[in-house]
């Protein structure tokens, strides 16, 4: 899909602005708990931004090498694959 590894980076920083760009339109306050659903480990750099500015502790899920990469980047990650797996948090967990 991508050519190479910084083509495929900076895909997800352009991604990114525009949900930080919503984000701040959107989010009057710093929320606790966020989820981030196929974070790719924090390629881009996203997690850092959300902690700072919009949730007080973030939570990941996503599969393989992505988990420990997410983990490495201080998201609360666990391994789920959301096409047929349940989410491993409780109901309300987020809410």
């Amino acid at each position: 899909m991508y050519v190479s590894r910084e083509e495929y980076k900076h895909f997800h920083r352009r991604r990114h602005a525009v949900l930080v760009e919503a984000l701040d339109r959107n989010m009057p306050e710093k929320a606790t708990r966020s989820l981030d659903v196929g974070g790719g480990g924090d390629i881009g750099g996203l997690a850092t931004i959300i902690r700072d500015r919009f949730a007080e502790d973030l939570y990941g899920v996503d599969q393989g090498e992505d988990v420990a990469r997410g983990r490495a980047q201080g998201i609360h990650s666990e391994e789920c694959n959301i096409d047929h797996d349940a989410l491993p948090f409780e109901d309300g967990h987020f809410g």
